[in-house]
């Protein structure tokens, strides 16, 4: 590689420890130990337990003019620890996470040459703050969003998700036809809908729902109405004893969403309501399904024993991105 690359990711919750299961430390998994990068899941953390829960807290916009910024410029050589071997590298910082804009100043000043790349995980326009503080301050040099349409209208590189594929129980016994766990939220009576009506064609479903209004928490064998979600890894295991993963999207979904690289990844069927997945090479209509609305979906899919093999070969690996960042930064 021709840079060091030090990669701020998001944080998982988590008072005393670091949740190692949680989903933004999954995806990065591929990073541990990779020559020439360090991943900064949390800042400050290495200080101890406590002082990185305060540190980090401290920087919430609640706090914000409490503490001057000459404070926060004394604690900024702490954000992380720096190691790497081959020091002799310029450095990289890539932010999937959103530092504040002084931090990303001090970066500048502090290494100079230094590079700093954004990768929006998410529509730039639910980022539009960030992405507007950043720009203005002309601190990023390379942006890379997941989304092809919004890379084409806001000039940036483009980039499919990331996600690790890491070593999970072993799957046992299959114990539902049907799996699904999120939010509820807005789409609590379009889940109940599809429960019924596969439900009601002998499919086995297993619904594991949060943040459900209770006025639509209606009654059913296989919908546990939970307080607080899965751990990451918990889910991806519940994937495993499913025949198939259900998909249903807050909003229209751009790419690839996380249920379609899991199917992927773990040869899981999926049903799901992004019509977009059939523009991906993985597309198989053997094992992944669309659907606007429970006529949709067939149950004889569900059913079928063949079990699916995408033939994943780390396609979606952080390795990669790293490998693409390092070629643009190289002919930039």
């Amino acid at each position: 590689m021709n840079y060091n690359y030090v990669v701020f990711n998001n944080y998982d919750p988590g008072f005393w420890n670091r949740e190692e299961d949680g989903y933004y430390a999954v995806c990065l998994a591929d990073l541990a130990g990779t020559e020439g990068v360090q991943v900064v899941t949390e800042p400050f953390r290495h200080l101890g337990k406590l002082p990185g829960y305060a540190m980090r807290h401290l920087r919430a916009d609640r706090y914000k003019g409490l503490l001057t910024e000459s404070f926060w410029r004394r604690w900024y050589p702490r954000y992380f620890r720096f190691r790497f071997d081959g020091k002799d590298r310029p450095l990289c910082f890539l932010l999937i996470a959103n530092p504040p804009v002084e931090y990303l100043r001090y970066l500048k000043e502090r290494y100079p040459g230094c590079r700093i790349v954004k990768f929006f995980r998410d529509l730039v326009a639910t980022k539009q703050v960030w992405y507007d503080a950043y720009r203005e301050a002309g601190v990023i040099d390379e942006w890379i969003t997941i989304d092809a349409a919004e890379a084409q209208a806001y000039g940036m590189h483009h980039y499919p998700e990331i996600e690790s594929r890491i070593d999970l129980a072993p799957a046992g016994e299959t114990d539902c036809d049907v799996f699904f766990a999120g939010r509820a939220k807005d789409r609590a009576g379009r889940l109940l809908a599809i429960y019924d009506a596969l439900e009601a064609q002998g499919i086995r479903c297993r619904f594991y729902l949060t943040e459900t209004p209770p006025a639509e928490q209606v009654a059913r064998a296989g919908i546990e109405y939970a307080t607080k979600p899965l751990t990451y890894r918990q889910m991806l295991e519940r994937n495993l004893r499913a025949r198939c993963i259900l998909e249903m999207n807050q909003r229209n979904a751009v790419g690839y969403t996380s249920r379609f690289l899991e199917a992927v990844m773990y040869d899981r069927r999926l049903l799901t309501d992004n019509p977009g997945v059939a523009d991906s090479p993985f597309y198989d209509p053997r094992w992944i399904r669309i659907y606007q609305g429970p006529a949709d979906i067939d149950p004889a899919f569900i059913r079928d024993p063949a079990a699916p093999d995408f033939r994943y070969a780390g396609e979606f690996s952080p390795r990669g991105l790293i490998e693409f960042i390092d070629r643009v930064l190289l002919i930039a």
